[in-house]
């Protein structure tokens, strides 16, 4: 019976690990957050504030006005742009390529027309974005629609 207990105190001795140096510790907030913790691992910390945008690098990507036949707001401009573009780049785009204050853009994506070749086979036009840059000051007509006297022509 004395062997069972001194093999009883073995198991309960194992199943409780404590530092191998407990003289490091001395208070109950340092036990406490060593038995929470026993490796010492670090939690990493995740921020939900708000950050500075990215920049976005943009090379030979062609930005195209267009001119609708709709009308549009005051300060609206119409621009074709490569699909693969986003609206943060595309802001930033024309900031800084074309020094224009943009408050808000918004897209359209298109996919290309179905057309029939010469010998009657069909083939897809490519797939574009559309572009409404909404700018801070108000723009020249002429940017925007296209003159019923230029389109009567």
């Amino acid at each position: 019976s004395l062997q069972k207990r001194k093999r009883e105190d073995k198991i309960s001795m194992s199943l409780t690990k404590f530092p191998k140096n407990l003289s490091k510790i001395k208070s109950p907030e340092a036990f406490k957050d060593y038995c929470l913790n026993p490796y010492g691992i670090k939690a990493k910390k995740t921020y939900n504030f708000p950050r500075e945008p990215p920049v976005h690098t943009f090379l030979n990507e062609p930005l195209l006005l267009v001119r609708g036949e709709k009308p549009l707001g005051q300060s609206t401009v119409t621009f074709r742009v490569d699909p693969k573009m986003t609206k943060p780049e595309i802001k930033q785009y024309l900031e800084k390529v074309y020094d224009l204050e943009v408050k808000a853009v918004r897209t359209w994506i298109r996919q290309g027309k179905i057309k029939r070749t010469v010998t009657q086979k069909y083939k897809r036009e490519k797939d574009f974005k559309k572009v409404f840059a909404v700018l801070a000051r108000p723009v020249d007509p002429f940017f925007q629609k296209i003159d019923e006297s230029a389109a009567s022509h």
